[in-house]
């Protein structure tokens, strides 16, 4: 048995990657594959829990910009700690982990089971992304799995006109098979996604999604992990800005939708453009759970802004915390 590590999870598992380092090639001969160099892809990511901590302390583990400025002994960050996290994993439990959790500084020892090597590592209760348990995916730390929204092949093909003209006098498509192909296959479609299992949310947080709703996340929060032999994002839950509610996208957590203001123009060389900045007010599309009404003009703060284009809607996606001044009087032509 293992005295409890404080904020750490216990594994074992009897691979280090996933991969064989070696295979038969061309000729019978033997090719050796470096699975180091891409760790996300080779390095193993599961395990079986042998502990877990008797409970998280106050380690901290993100911090989220406000939107305010700071004032006199005030911290314009919000942070959350390890000991906001719900704590759900059991020993027994199948686990899946961050690629960089199978490293020499993490392994706790190693023994022989059945003529057997097993290794025995620990991983920081935050760095687990899920548990399975009874056939049962249960997230972890507030992560979200998410089912990437795949393209069509309608959506990739481009239509080809036969010389034959239909009865309406239109010149009529050819077969589909003989139509342009823009790509090779589908791909994921940016920023969207489907979701298939959600975690409890860190204390003092909501989860505002559930199964099956169609997501908008943020950028580079596509992290692919296999899990249970799917492909699955693995995206926290402050990291979903947007859901699709009857076709259109509405904010979820503390997410404002802002049409933001034009950029004036300026002549360089003789040449009117688009004086260069990001804009720093315009108009309310969406309120969420703020206080703010649909049409307020707001100035708001440099932090925490993405620039959203999918679909045929244009926003800006910011923390309500952002806005710092709502224009008392319609604005101006």
């Amino acid at each position: 048995m293992f005295s409890s590590f404080l904020n750490w999870v216990v594994f074992k598992t009897d691979r280090l990657n996933n991969d064989d380092s070696k295979f038969k090639g061309v000729g019978g001969q033997s090719i050796l594959v470096d699975t180091t160099w891409d760790p996300k892809r080779h390095v193993n990511c599961q395990g079986e829990v042998v502990s877990v901590p008797k409970h998280l302390s106050q380690v901290f583990i993100s911090q989220r910009h406000k939107g305010l400025p700071s004032y006199a002994d005030y911290s314009p960050f919000q942070y959350k700690y390890m000991s906001d996290i719900v704590s759900e994993i059991e020993p027994g439990d199948k686990i899946y982990f961050h690629f960089n959790t199978i490293v020499p500084n993490n392994l706790v020892k190693t023994e022989t089971e059945n003529g057997k090597k097993v290794y025995y590592f620990k991983v920081r209760y935050d760095q687990i992304i899920c548990a399975v348990r009874g056939g049962f995916i249960i997230p972890n730390a507030s992560y979200i799995l998410i089912d990437p929204d795949m393209e069509t092949w309608e959506d990739i093909l481009i239509p080809v006109l036969s010389d034959i003209v239909g009865p309406d006098g239109q010149r009529v498509p050819k077969p589909k098979e003989q139509w342009l192909q823009k790509k090779i296959v589908p791909e994921k479609r940016f920023l969207l996604g489907f979701v298939k299992h959600t975690g409890t949310p860190l204390k003092g947080e909501t989860c505002d999604v559930v199964h099956g709703d169609r997501v908008v996340y943020r950028r580079s929060a596509d992290w692919v992990n296999r899990i249970e032999n799917i492909d699955y994002f693995a995206i926290l839950h402050r990291h979903i800005i947007g859901k699709f509610v009857d076709g259109k996208i509405v904010p979820v957590g503390n997410n404002i939708f802002i049409d933001p203001e034009k950029l004036p123009m300026e002549t360089v060389a003789g040449v009117q453009k688009i004086k260069a900045g990001i804009p720093e007010r315009g108009t309310v599309l969406h309120s969420g759970k703020s206080s703010l009404n649909v049409g307020n003009f707001v100035e708001f703060g440099e932090c925490d802004r993405q620039p959203i284009s999918i679909e045929g809607q244009d926003f800006l996606s910011m923390d309500s915390g952002n806005v710092w001044g709502v224009h008392l009087f319609a604005k101006s032509a």
